[in-house]
């Protein structure tokens, strides 16, 4: 039970990072995709 309420904390601390991670790799790739599309066109 203590091992289970020593990690929440340390799951709720690296969630916010990976948020943004997320947002930054889903903005690179739409670049990606956009300039791709721009290129076609």
């Amino acid at each position: 039970m203590e091992q289970r309420e020593r990690l929440i904390p340390r799951f709720n601390r690296v969630q916010p990072a990976s948020q943004c991670r997320a947002i930054i790799c889903f903005s690179l790739v739409m670049t990606r995709v956009r300039n791709r599309l721009g290129g076609s066109a």
